[in-house]
């Protein structure tokens, strides 16, 4: 059985992804649901998802709380992993990395994306080693960098 699976966000889901909250030592590191959430409501470019356990897959309506939320965009070409939280009660188990392994996937099936990247706060070690792990590398991007983030790229 899959480790996790994706859900475009629905109503019904709202409620369950608003719980999601990320170790205390890592709020500074993350944006909030709540703040991604309003950003999704102002952005039709971007997709969010709804992270649950692998045990979800199929079921028309979800019997279990959601493990992490993510947020995609595709942009002039880049398929871009913007958000990925995974809730603090089930970090450590491989939700994160196989949450990423699927938002990957998905972003290199559309005909749109020629590059998948992602960034990160430059002290967020452990979104680092996940992309690392990943193969995710340096990516000098066309546009200049928001101060203290770092930005990566999957080459094709």
């Amino acid at each position: 059985m899959d480790k996790v699976t994706l859900r475009r966000l629905s109503g019904s889901d709202r409620q369950g992804v608003e719980g999601i909250r990320p170790r205390p030592d890592q709020e500074h590191l993350v944006a909030s649901v709540e703040a991604s959430l309003a950003e999704v409501e102002s952005n039709d470019a971007l997709t969010p998802f709804v992270v649950f356990d692998g045990s979800q897959l199929g079921l028309p309506e979800p019997d279990q709380r959601p493990v992490g939320f993510a947020v995609t965009e595709e942009v002039a070409s880049v398929g871009f992993i913007l958000r990925l939280l995974i809730d603090a009660d089930h970090q450590g188990m491989g939700d994160g990395c196989a949450a990423m392994t699927e938002l990957v996937r998905r972003l290199r099936l559309s005909a749109d994306v020629e590059l998948v990247a992602t960034s990160h706060r430059a002290e967020n070690l452990s979104m680092a080693r996940l992309c690392a792990d990943m193969g995710f590398e340096a990516w000098d991007t066309p546009f200049t960098p928001a101060p203290g983030e770092v930005y990566l790229c999957l080459r094709p």
